[in-house]
């Protein structure tokens, strides 16, 4: 059947692998999947947080601002809050035992390309570091051309270093999930 939501998952990993559009294999890992907004609830935010967010004031402060960011925009694939996304971007960076600072820039890579906060704003509240990172990840949109756009971006990604290499990377895994 067709995939539609986290709920299709089995309890542990991604051991049974469901099929989605066209017989294709999923090839999903439950513990970057944040479940579905219970059916019924019409709160946009209604999500919960993973619990890495409470382990530090930096990583908490960064999922408040990108939940506030990105409230009322919702995933194209299933519908379940956008949070979700720089939530499992952040949580595949978690795991692998990055630094508070990376965490923070995933939590938060999104924002200035998909809202309305702007790099200042960015800054503003966290270190140049996060700043400069979630800047990286930004795509110029003064570039008209697709192709020119996404490789103008993946070299600004490369120069800035190899923690923003481990967000963009990330980010690819958690858009080839959601596939």
């Amino acid at each position: 059947g067709q995939l539609t939501s986290a709920r299709n998952y089995p309890a542990q990993g991604a051991s049974a692998r469901p099929v989605g559009p066209g017989g294709r294999r999923v090839l999903r890992d439950r513990r970057y999947m944040l479940p579905a907004v219970p059916e019924g609830t019409t709160k946009e935010t209604d999500h919960q947080a993973p619990r890495f967010v409470a382990a530090a004031p930096l990583i908490a402060s960064a999922y408040e601002l990108a939940a506030e960011a990105h409230a009322g925009q919702r995933r194209k694939d299933d519908g379940s809050p956008y949070i979700s996304h720089p939530v499992a971007v952040a949580s595949v960076l978690h795991d692998a035992g990055f630094r508070d600072q990376v965490i923070a820039a995933a939590l938060l890579h999104d924002v200035v390309e998909d809202t309305e906060l702007r790099r200042e704003e960015v800054a503003a509240q966290f270190c140049d570091e996060v700043a400069e990172l979630v800047d990286a990840l930004s795509e110029n949109q003064d570039i008209e051309d697709f192709a020119e756009r996404k490789r103008d971006h993946r070299e600004q990604v490369e120069q800035a270093g190899r923690e923003a290499v481990a967000i963009y990377i990330a980010d690819k895994l958690s858009n080839l999930n959601d596939m």
